[in-house]
């Protein structure tokens, strides 16, 4: 413990190599933390966002002044202790990246959200009736709040299971079909009050 906190206070006084050794000793149980946050909220797990995570961490860890890692008490172990902070940066940053959901972006198939939704199979009169129906149905996808705009991009862009769906956003299955249906509903209405 005593060579932990020796550690720690050489890496606050901005010592290079002590912090070239904390970042060598801590950053497989940084990254393989990283990993399991993931697992358990059903996130793909990229290599890019698993390393921009990681320098994430390492980055809350200098901010400040190294305003984290004076915070060390020394009530647990420090690999306990940073646990917490790769936790609590990995719900911060999923919490981000739900926040902002492009209805243009491209699924896997190549098509977009507000495309996928309005699920088009028109004949030519109808092409351009479907046309203004997916304008509408776009529209109608900024309307509703971004816990709706999730649940849309889930369902219909990555094409989600239930269960799956539940995992991310901290829900009961029934939860999440009611609301589905809600989902469905509302922009049903939206699109033909227009």
């Amino acid at each position: 413990m005593n060579e932990e906190h020796d550690l720690l206070t050489r890496c606050i006084s901005r010592e290079k190599a002590a912090w070239d050794e904390f970042v060598e000793r801590y950053s497989s149980l940084i990254y393989n933390h990283i990993r399991r946050c993931l697992r358990a909220n059903a996130v793909p797990q990229h290599r890019e966002d698993l390393e921009d995570l990681h320098h994430s961490v390492f980055q809350a860890l200098l901010e400040e002044d190294c305003k984290k890692l004076k915070q060390f008490e020394g009530r647990c172990s420090l690999a306990s202790w940073l646990r917490v902070i790769t936790t609590s940066t990995v719900i911060d940053a999923l919490r981000k990246r739900r926040a902002v959901i492009r209805l243009d972006a491209l699924g896997e198939d190549g098509i977009p959200l507000h495309e996928r939704i309005s699920n088009p199979s028109p004949g030519v009169e109808e092409g351009i009736v479907e046309t203004q129906r997916r304008e509408l149905l776009k529209k109608a996808l900024m309307e509703i709040g971004p816990e709706d705009r999730l649940l849309a991009v889930l369902i219909y862009q990555r094409e989600m299971p239930i269960e799956e769906i539940a995992a991310v956003m901290k829900l009961s299955k029934e939860a999440i079909y009611t609301r589905k249906h809600r989902l469905r509903d509302k922009l049903r209405k939206i699109v033909e009050e227009r």
